[in-house]
């Protein structure tokens, strides 16, 4: 027996034919392509418009409000309140100092209370002779052979000089002390420029201790000095010239001062100012003959007369006072 006959034979199956054949890729078309870079003009090549000055330009207030402080306070006198002390007048700043060599030289320093105005030489208050001035003119004579340098310092009062030194550890108070750097400066650029320069330093009262701290504060410069007057010296408490100066030094207390010495019968008139005041006649005549200044600068002049010249101390040295 046969098996039927397949009506419906199998088909091959052919692959569904494609009705979206891949196409191929095309980069995206850049909508903002890059631009060529220009080059930046220098900022040096771009002129630069210069600020404004304020300071330039008058500031008017408000109407109604009161009219501003001037701006530049500092060259403004400024006046304490009513009833405030006055306050110490400010050193100017001083240029470079420059030695010049004439024959001889003196370095100064003045006293308590003895701050000059318009004076050139810084050695006295204007109209008035102190010591240093009286000095000076003889060790001039003549004229134009000594030059001088004072110190331009606020020789502050005897009391603000006394409470602002230490009456133990010899310690000055910070403007004295101030000076006596300043003045070995002067010294310093002296000695390095006129070895042939004859140079003497004075002191009065507060600066005479100023003197005394130059010494201390420069030995190598000993050599150099000629001669050293100190006149009515405010610090008595034991303080002493450092060795090899006593030929060269003259330390001057007159009689009844009781700043650089015990004299409690004169220290009345000293404290009110009194033109009686021992302390003063330094510079003063005596009914005897010259001054005391006068007599110190032929003394320190006179180089026969090398020897011990301090004179004894009147009495013990106890501390600052003027």
């Amino acid at each position: 027996m046969k098996p039927p006959k397949d009506e419906h034979p199998p088909q091959p199956v052919k692959p569904p034919k494609d009705e979206h054949p891949p196409q191929p890729v095309k980069p995206p078309k850049d909508e903002h392509p890059p631009q060529p870079v220009k080059p930046q003009p220098k900022l040096q090549d771009q002129p630069v418009k210069p600020p404004q000055v304020l300071q330039d330009q008058p500031v008017e207030p408000p109407p109604g409000w009161p009219k501003l402080l001037p701006q530049v306070l500092q060259d403004q006198p400024v006046e304490p309140p009513p009833g405030w002390p006055k306050l110490l007048p400010q050193s100017p700043k001083q240029p470079p100092y420059e030695a010049k060599c004439s024959k001889s030289f003196l370095i100064a320093a003045r006293g308590s209370g003895e701050n000059p105005v318009d004076v050139p030489n810084n050695l006295n208050i204007k109209g008035e002779e102190s010591a240093l001035s009286v000095m000076y003119d003889q060790l001039n004579s003549p004229k134009g052979t000594t030059g001088v340098y004072g110190s331009s310092y606020p020789a502050e009062g005897a009391l603000v000089f006394a409470t602002e030194s230490n009456l133990f550890s010899q310690s000055l108070s910070p403007t004295a002390k101030a000076a006596a750097k300043e003045l070995v400066n002067v010294l310093r650029a002296h000695v390095e420029k006129c070895q042939k320069q004859k140079i003497y330093l004075a002191g009065y009262s507060q600066g005479a201790a100023v003197i005394r701290e130059v010494l201390n504060s420069a030995p190598e410069l000993h050599g150099a000095i000629s001669g050293i007057v100190l006149f009515g010296d405010a610090v008595i408490f034991g303080k002493k010239l450092p060795s090899g100066l006593e030929n060269k030094t003259l330390d001057i207390c007159v009689p009844g001062d009781p700043i650089c010495g015990v004299a409690l019968e004169s220290w009345g008139n000293c404290v009110m100012n009194s033109p009686s005041c021992p302390h003063f006649s330094y510079a003063t005549k005596s009914e005897d003959g010259p001054s005391q200044a006068s007599v110190a600068a032929a003394l320190i002049t006179c180089e026969p007369c090398r020897l011990p010249i301090a004179p004894e101390p009147t009495a013990p040295r106890r501390g600052p006072r003027g």
